[in-house]
């Protein structure tokens, strides 16, 4: 599975999130095991809210960055009580 998604304030955007997703069935370990790894990565524009111009050397960022990517791993299995 595969997503993109992005938000926008009008004519600027703010946020772009690209994020990818592989299921493996793990049947041979537990029947209706699935062995899931997934990458979220994201992107940030939060320049819009400065207080001051980009370019002014009083600029702080609103974030100390503007990308991250999220790695994940898990195991979704059934549980039977």
């Amino acid at each position: 599975m595969a997503k993109i998604q992005h938000w926008n304030d009008g004519s600027e955007w703010l946020e772009n999130r690209y994020s990818v997703a592989l299921n493996y069935a793990a049947n041979t370990w537990i029947e209706g095991r699935v062995f899931v790894v997934s990458v979220e990565h994201s992107e940030y524009n939060l320049d819009p809210y400065a207080k001051v111009a980009v370019d002014d050397a009083d600029y702080l960022p609103i974030l100390p960055w503007d990308k991250d990517t999220l790695v994940r791993f898990h195991i979704d299995m059934p549980w039977d009580f």
